[in-house]
């Protein structure tokens, strides 16, 4: 994606943080609003329809420009064969956005592809860290790709954050399941408690177990904190 449309939609995004700051804070949001729309508008008259990877991951995960961005990136991953086709930015969005918007398995196909450029062709080429650039260029212990593994504890395993209940003080657990994927374990150490997740296929569906720290939701429905067994038609 072009560079400028780039640092104004992270420009954009930040001024609305502030704004969320703000309000935490009990001041005035009002200026930072106002700075961030005029960020988007900047964005949306100079940059109203790009096809870039990254761009149409900014545009659905912002919710901004386009309508079908989602669909497009998705048919994009496709026609592409989930190569990695992106920078820092798109490594944290796009696997986000596809699983947002009910393409969880071109998400998943991104991590486990073997061609260059991608994550496992890094495993090929020898790695036991994480590079800093797909061609293995330059620095061997680099974060920079690193949001895989924040996507898959928020999105294969469920455990996720949520601004409306700070410190994880309430779980609403609704993880995403890609097709080649046939099992997943997780558990995680949060400020209330220890919660652990497993999942796997059976013939009947997928079969969970999870232990939440703190009272709940498991795919809408409340539940107390505990141990907590089901199956899904997935």
């Amino acid at each position: 994606a072009p560079v400028p449309f780039v640092l104004t939609a992270t420009a954009r995004r930040e001024a609305l943080r502030l704004a969320e700051y703000a309000k935490v804070l009990g001041r005035e949001t009002g200026e930072y609003l106002e700075q961030a729309k005029v960020y988007e508008a900047a964005l949306l008259r100079e940059y109203p329809n790009l096809s870039q990877t990254t761009a149409l991951a900014i545009y659905a995960y912002e919710h901004i420009g386009p309508r079908d961005a989602a669909r497009r990136l998705a048919a994009k991953v496709r026609e592409n064969a989930a190569k990695a086709d992106y920078g820092v930015l798109g490594a944290k969005l796009v696997p986000r956005v596809l699983a947002q918007n009910g393409y969880v398995d071109e998400a998943l196909e991104l991590l486990i592809q073997p061609e260059y450029p991608g994550y496992v062709n890094w495993l090929r080429m020898g790695a036991t860290t994480l590079w800093e650039y797909w061609d293995g260029s330059f620095s061997h212990a680099h974060v920079m790709f690193g949001d895989l593994a924040s996507f898959m504890m928020q999105y294969l395993a469920g455990i996720k954050p949520d601004k409306a209940h700070p410190g994880f003080s309430f779980l609403d657990w609704k993880p995403c399941f890609p097709q080649k994927l046939a099992w997943l374990k997780a558990c995680s150490q949060l400020p209330t408690g220890k919660i652990s997740v497993s999942w796997k296929r059976t013939a009947k569906g997928v079969k969970y177990e999870i232990t939440l720290p703190v009272p709940g939701k498991i795919f809408g429905k409340k539940v107390a904190a505990g141990k907590h067994t089901g199956l899904v038609d997935r």
